[in-house]
């Protein structure tokens, strides 16, 4: 066995990224090197997307942080975790900030990993 990355004999070389944004990187070294690896992938596929969905499952599961809450004097952002509204996701996350065009906002946003999945964001108006 050898300690020789595999780049280094690499003659071709792919990166897929899955639905939930894992990067595969595949590095072969002729041609029927790429077409043994992407059908080992192909088989592997079904299982990663198993694995992702548990992972994402998993991590909308999980309570926000008790820092990433914060309360107004005027109180109009809830006091803690338990507060936070929810949506189909799970606990909404509460962010603000300034935006890139330089005007604050205040916002409670979806949990999702997957963007083409996130519930729209729950303004703070003040």
């Amino acid at each position: 066995m050898s300690n020789a990355s595999p780049r280094e004999n690499c003659v071709i070389q792919f990166n897929y990224r899955t639905p939930a944004g894992a990067l595969i990187n595949l590095y072969a070294q002729d041609v029927a090197h790429a077409s043994q690896l992407l059908e080992e992938l192909e088989g592997l596929l079904p299982q990663s997307a198993a694995i992702e969905s548990l992972i994402t499952g998993v991590d909308a599961a999980k309570p926000i942080a008790a820092a990433s809450v914060s309360t107004q004097a005027n109180g109009s952002e809830p006091a803690g975790p338990a507060d936070a509204p929810t949506c189909n996701h799970g606990q909404r996350n509460y962010r603000e900030g300034v935006s890139k065009a330089g005007k604050p906002y205040k916002a409670w946003f979806c949990p999702s990993p997957d963007r083409a999945t996130q519930c729209p964001a729950e303004w703070v108006r003040d």
